[in-house]
């Protein structure tokens, strides 16, 4: 600050409207010896915003004179307060300056346009939603309150958001959601509400926009067809549903299948239906018998399809169908695989069921036989069978006495499948079971150790002629086995010549010599007897007691 330089301003602060002029008288005293000029400078003010009178100013030592500072803000200054300083500079020496601080505050100015859009809405529902538009051409933000009300008091008013914030020089869309609080009426009846909008920091400023709501009468107008109104199916029949809204409202209907004696079962593709004013839409329905089709003659269904407006049910229509379900036809085939077995213990059969109908056919099977000598079990007593398809059941059969010792017993055994859906349409087969009665184990040993025994004798006899004495000791052996089986004697000792004849054979063309030899030696012998006596598991049993037989042999020797 210079000491030879004084200023001063008439007052340090002023308050100006945007758009509005204002004004600022500024002293400057020369307290130099010598003539000076000075220059202004106005910092902290956008210089559109002022003007000076005289920009500069010569002053005699101990004169004083006055520079005017005009103040113009524009319409689009914000309102606040700005702290400015003008700095008065000497010409003849620059150095020399003083600077003094004022204050410019521009006062805020609460402007803003409200508009509603539509201002009228007219509806079937009983409530519909406005845009509230708001724009602030002032210079300050505004926080608005909202608010609405009917003379009736009749409606409820929703906006969102709620407040608003509009910044200066912007605007702001407010969603208004107006609904009746009034039951449908059977007229139409219009609504007029206001809209009040008020700055929170200024509610005398409130403006407000009025606007209408009219509620139509509601007209449920809804058509109904069934296509075909008849219809003829092996069990299930499929129809459509025609919905057509002819009304002026939305729709939500439920949908509903009944008839008199109640013995169908009713299935929709959709069974709530949402309609639009003026749409139209097909559903489709599936109508069945409950409990079993028909197998002997044809039946006659009538039912009604029903559709219910949810918000409306005393405008409910219907629709009169019928369904004939037309007899089952039922045909399949049946046979017992194999149609004769011999077993001792229990014996397998394959129940084969064939279907020649169109349709998915469920069988019962069960089994019996006249004198009742056998136990059953099914794989599965109850069978599906696709149309066109087969399918297989195993059976074990099991007598529930055994035969003598020696002796066998043949019985005719059946099995019946009967259609689930048509007990009368049960199909038979037959076939038979023979049990032969478990031979005696002493026995059976016996007769093995005097074959194998007498012929080991022979092949003593024969020792040094090849295979002449292996092969004796198969076919008698095995010609005693097959005597105390009582199985196939002459098949079993033609079987042991050769297996044993073929083991004998090993040691002379080198193949197996010593303990080897004489395993495989008894394996092939006693696997040979074991095949031609009609074994297939207890062939290798009697492969292995040759293997052993002649181990022991060999190892004695």
């Amino acid at each position: 600050m210079s000491a030879i330089i004084r200023v001063a301003l008439t007052r340090n602060k002023v308050q100006i409207e945007p758009g509005q002029r204002g004004e600022l008288s500024l002293t400057i005293q020369n307290l130099s010896e010598i003539v000076d000029q000075y220059t202004l400078d106005v910092e902290g003010l956008d210089a559109a915003w002022l003007t000076l009178s005289p920009p500069r100013i010569s002053l005699f030592p101990q004169d004083e004179g006055q520079v005017t500072i005009k103040l113009h803000p524009p319409e689009t200054a914000r309102a606040g307060t700005y702290d400015f300083s003008v700095k008065v500079a000497s010409r003849e020496n620059p150095i020399e300056w003083t600077r003094v601080q004022g204050t410019l505050e521009v006062a805020p100015v609460f402007l803003f346009d409200v508009s509603l859009s539509p201002q009228r809405k007219t509806t079937t529902e009983r409530e519909a939603t406005f845009d509230l538009h708001l724009t602030n051409p002032g210079n300050v933000d505004l926080t608005l309150g909202l608010s609405a009300t009917d003379p009736e008091a009749a409606c409820t008013y929703r906006f969102h958001p709620s407040p608003v914030t509009v910044d200066a020089g912007g605007s702001a869309t407010v969603e208004l959601t107006v609904t009746s609080t009034q039951p449908p009426q059977e007229q139409s009846r219009l609504y007029s509400f206001t809209v009040k909008v008020a700055p929170l920091d200024a509610p005398q400023r409130m403006r407000t926009v009025s606007g209408q709501l009219q509620c139509q009468a509601r007209v449920v107008t809804l058509d109904i067809g069934l296509w075909p109104e008849r219809r003829s199916a092996v069990g299930a029949g499929k129809f459509q549903v025609q919905l057509n809204n002819r009304g002026n409202t939305d729709l939500s209907l439920v949908l509903e299948g009944t008839d008199p004696a109640e013995a169908c079962a009713y299935k929709f593709d959709a069974q709530n239906v949402t309609l639009t004013a003026g749409q139209s839409r097909e559903v489709g329905l599936m109508v069945a018998p409950i409990g079993r089709p028909p197998t002997d003659q044809s039946r006659v269904y009538d039912f009604i399809v029903r559709a219910v407006p949810e918000d409306a049910k005393h405008r409910a229509v219907q629709a009169a169908g019928q369904l004939e379900c037309l007899p089952v036809a039922i045909s399949f085939d049946m046979e017992i695989l194999p149609g004769r077995r011999t077993v001792k213990d229990e014996g397998q059969f394959t129940v084969r069921l064939a279907n020649r109908c169109e349709a998915d056919l469920s069988l019962e099977l069960s089994a019996g036989d006249d004198a009742g000598p056998f136990r059953y079990q099914f794989e599965r007593s109850r069978v599906r069978v696709g149309p066109g398809k087969a399918e297989t059941v195993s059976l074990t059969v099991a007598p529930r006495e055994q035969p003598p010792p020696g002796e066998t017993k043949s019985h005719a055994l059946s099995v019946k499948a009967t259609p689930v859906d048509a007990p009368h349409l049960a199909k038979k087969a037959t076939a038979r079971l023979e049990v032969e009665g478990r031979k005696r184990g002493l026995g059976i040993v016996a007769w093995s150790v005097i074959g194998f025994g007498l012929g080991g004798a022979i092949w003593g006899v024969l020792y040094r002629a090849f295979i002449l004495g292996p092969a004796a000791m198969g076919a008698v052996g095995g010609l005693a086995l097959g005597i105390g089986l009582r199985r196939r004697p002459v098949a079993a000792c033609l079987a042991g010549a050769f297996g044993f004849a073929a083991g004998g054979l090993l040691p002379h063309l080198g193949l197996a010599y010593g303990l080897a030899a004489g395993i495989i030696w008894g394996a092939l012998g006693g696997g040979s007897l074991g095949l031609a006596l009609g074994y297939r598991w207890r062939a290798l049993v009697l492969a292995a007691a040759g293997a052993l037989g002649m181990t022991f042999w060999f190892v004695l020797l």
